[in-house]
């Protein structure tokens, strides 16, 4: 049975809705536009649900504006501007669907590559303007690419391996605390950060996929 949603005076049947919705009102505006007085009042009741409410309100609400996530990702999410000037991005997903301690831990030790992942992708594109896709066979050029793990050794794989061999669990991952403007989860603990990091150098193999292959055909290997 679908979850109801209710934000504010707006009742959601499902979950998928209410992110749709939520969706939309985004899509409204362009990165930086400040948000009108109708959607902010909605907005103000939907940050009442987030898990970190109080520490994304801060000082109060002064309004709302969406920006883009440019270093790791392509998503686009709401911006609270506070009463003091400061400044916050905030996960409507969170607010819909509540925390989620395993992606944040995933989300985490993917960033710690992150460096990693980059440098193969430069170098793979160094010799010139377009690189064939593993799974495809298509030349695809760099802003089309992806850089995946080959399977069998997926992402998913080597976490599974490297937790193992450290005799933890990826709930014993440690994350960080938040902090305004900090778009990704990072590992807290640097000891676990040096060795995800050396393991993951010694046995990841990597690949440049287009983009439509790793939303796609990747998924279902």
């Amino acid at each position: 049975m679908a979850k109801v949603i209710t934000v504010g005076s707006i009742v959601f049947p499902s979950q998928k809705a209410a992110l749709d919705f939520i969706r939309a009102v985004r899509d409204e505006y362009e990165d930086g536009e400040r948000i009108n007085a109708t959607h902010q009042a909605f907005l103000h009741e939907l940050l009442l649900l987030h898990s970190e409410s109080a520490e994304k309100i801060g000082s109060g609400i002064q309004y709302f504006t969406v920006t883009t996530e440019r270093e790791f990702g392509r998503t686009r999410h709401f911006v609270v501007v506070r009463t003091d000037g400061s400044s916050t991005d905030f996960s409507f997903n969170n607010c819909v669907k509540g925390a989620n301690p395993r992606a944040d831990r995933l989300q985490a030790l993917r960033v710690a590559v992150a460096e990693e992942v980059a440098t193969f992708k430069n170098k793979a594109f160094a010799g010139g303007s377009s690189v064939s896709c593993a799974v495809r066979g298509v030349q695809t050029p760099f802003r089309d690419a992806d850089v995946d793990h080959t399977p069998p050794k997926t992402f998913a794989k080597l976490v599974e391996r490297w937790l193992s061999r450290s005799g933890i669990d990826l709930g014993d991952v440690a994350v960080s605390p938040t902090a305004d403007n900090q778009i990704v989860s990072t590992m807290g603990d640097q000891r676990q950060l040096r060795s995800w990091q050396a393991f993951h150098k010694k046995h990841a193999e990597l690949r440049i996929v287009c983009r439509a292959a790793n939303l796609s055909d990747v998924r279902t290997q």
